[in-house]
Order: C-alpha cells, then structure tokens, then sequence
C-alpha cells in the first residue's frame, strides 16, 4: 500500500510540476485537475506539502521548456516585425546585430582655444551677475519710493 501511495506521488509531482514549469500551458487549475483526474482540493493540498519539492523541480524543469518558449516568442516576435519598429529593433537587439549607439561631439582645442572660450564664458557670467545686482537695485529703489 505504501509504495503504491508513493508511485502516485510521483506521478502526481510531475504532472504538477510539467503543469507549473511550462509557459505555454494556458489550462486554469480547474481544468488541469479534471485533465489529470484529481480534485482541486488535492492538488492544493499536495502543492501545500510538497511546496519546496515542487518549487526546486518547476525551476530545474523550466529550462526544457525555454527552446520552445523562445522559439514561440521568435514567432510572435516575427509576426509583428512589418508592423512595428519597436519589434525590429528587438529582434535586431536578440539577434546581435544591433548596437546602440550614441554620437557626441568632441572638438580637440588647443591650450590657448581653452583659455579664451573659459574667459568668455567668465565675461559672459560676469557681465550676467552684473545684470542681476542692477536689476536687483533698481526694484528696491523702487519700491523704496513706491514707483514701478
């Protein structure tokens, strides 16, 4: 009786664990247990008791199902590719054949060229702080005597 109840433990581990581990399999839970002839209450009490057996096997067995889980999502993929360019440049991305790039522009400057764009700039800020303190007397003078 024994080894019997542990053969359909067996089983019943692989075909939960083929049901958790493949992406493509779209069944609910209702269905799987009326597919594998089991009620929905076994296979929640047998995911609860077995929860750290089926999680290490679901993640071992998903790697079989990554070929065809990749070969759907190529397809899919393919699917869209005349429609959006979003898709063509993933697909160009999975396939290495797209690398994405960035142009900046760099000038070489000789010492002297650096000096005179750093002084401008300096002129430039400075004549611009200057503005402001103008600025900033010329409203309290104002408001001083209440003009605007």
């Amino acid at each position: 009786m024994e080894e019997n109840k542990e053969t359909v433990n067996v089983a019943l581990m692989q075909l939960v664990v083929d049901y958790l581990a493949n992406p493509l399999d779209n069944r609910t839970v209702k269905q799987f247990s009326e597919e594998s002839s089991i009620s929905e209450s076994t296979y929640y009490r047998f995911r609860k008791d077995n929860f750290q057996a089926i999680g290490t096997a679901v993640n071992d067995a998903r790697a079989k199902f990554m070929p065809l889980l990749r070969a759907t999502a190529y397809k899919h993929l393919s699917t869209r590719l005349a429609r959006s360019d979003a898709a063509l440049k993933l697909f160009f991305q999975l396939a290495g054949d797209l690398v994405e790039r960035t142009e900046s522009k760099f000038t070489m400057m000789t010492p002297d060229e650096k000096r005179k764009q750093i002084q401008d700039l300096m002129a430039t800020l400075s004549a611009s702080m200057v503005n402001k303190v103008n600025d900033n007397k010329g409203n309290s003078s104002n408001e001083q005597t209440g003009t605007r």
